[in-house]
């Protein structure tokens, strides 16, 4: 009975991470929308409250952010500059492209974490890996070529051609770092990882925004009331985003943790349609099936051990 209810809370609480990754997404769309915050503002902000929530939690309980083996700092700071690129790219793509598009794009990390891990740790790739591989960029090939989108929406009509680019490199560098944190994963504490890679962002993140903003930028991000207020709201969704998804890892075995994580597709679909009032094509919904579907019952099966 234990075994199933801790089975059960921790389904709830990746389902509940889900919700609060598409609801930062949300935010973030609408931050864009309302107001000139640009992405490395927007970046450095989302990142700065969790900072300074985790930092009293890192004192009381005396945690040496150094206390780790020489051999595994390199992949630590590796694991932070790469999750810093990968959120920064994250953040450009909400702004400049649907949800949905942003999401089933980058939602082919998992493909490119087994090519990874076969590069870098030598893992064996199946035909199970090979399939979901050939289906999942023959959907992202649907999506990304699609010409009838919604060009009357105005988040939809500025979206440059070469905005895929952008969630596919993210998805490249998240994969990276995936298989970097799977090698310190047993030598270096969660909180530890986590200081590192916020302590990364806020020191590389205000010095690229310095660098747009001298390169011509001028516009300055408005601090209104209501900016705040959202900084605020995204802060605190960022923490229980990663409290609830750190928890559900806790209870449920990662695989079947991963396969929910699907679950932000369908969410970031209803966003999409129903609050910005974006009509997706049928030529959307299918790439996107096909990667959701494939991705998904191949991480399911995986993680309830029926293929390998």
């Amino acid at each position: 009975m234990k075994f199933q209810f801790t089975q059960v809370l921790g389904i709830f609480l990746a389902v509940c991470a889900s919700f609060a990754w598409s609801l930062i997404a949300a935010i973030s769309k609408e931050i864009y929308i309302e107001t000139n915050i640009s992405p490395l503002d927007l970046l450095y902000f989302r990142f700065l409250v969790p900072f300074v929530l985790t930092l009293p939690i890192t004192i009381i309980n005396k945690v040496n952010l150094f206390g780790m083996s020489k051999e595994v700092y390199f992949d630590v700071l590796a694991r932070s500059v790469l999750w810093t690129i990968c959120a920064s790219l994250n953040f450009v793509s909400i702004k400049i492209m649907p949800l949905t598009k942003y999401i089933v794009i980058f939602s082919t990390s998992p493909i490119m974490t087994s090519i990874a891990g076969y590069v870098m740790i030598n893992e064996k790739l199946s035909v199970f890996d090979f399939m979901n591989c050939i289906i999942s960029f023959t959907g992202l090939v649907l999506i990304v070529t699609n010409p009838n989108t919604d060009k009357s929406n105005p988040i939809v009509a500025n979206d440059p051609w070469w905005s895929f680019i952008l969630p596919t490199l993210s998805a490249c560098f998240a994969a990276i770092g995936d298989n970097l944190q799977r090698k310190i994963a047993n030598k270096v504490s969660p909180i530890i990882s986590q200081m590192w890679m916020y302590t990364c962002s806020m020191c590389i993140v205000p010095v690229l925004s310095l660098a747009m903003h001298s390169l011509g930028d001028n516009n300055l991000p408005s601090f209104t009331l209501t900016g705040i207020g959202y900084f605020l709201l995204l802060g605190i969704t960022g923490v229980l985003g990663i409290t609830f998804y750190m928890l559900s890892l806790k209870y449920e075995k990662a695989g079947r943790v991963a396969a929910i994580n699907y679950l932000q597709i369908l969410i970031m679909m209803f966003i999409d349609t129903f609050y910005f009032k974006i009509r997706l094509t049928l030529r959307d919904i299918i790439g996107a099936s096909m990667i959701l579907i494939c991705n998904f019952a191949i991480t399911l099966l995986k993680a309830m051990e029926v293929i390998s």
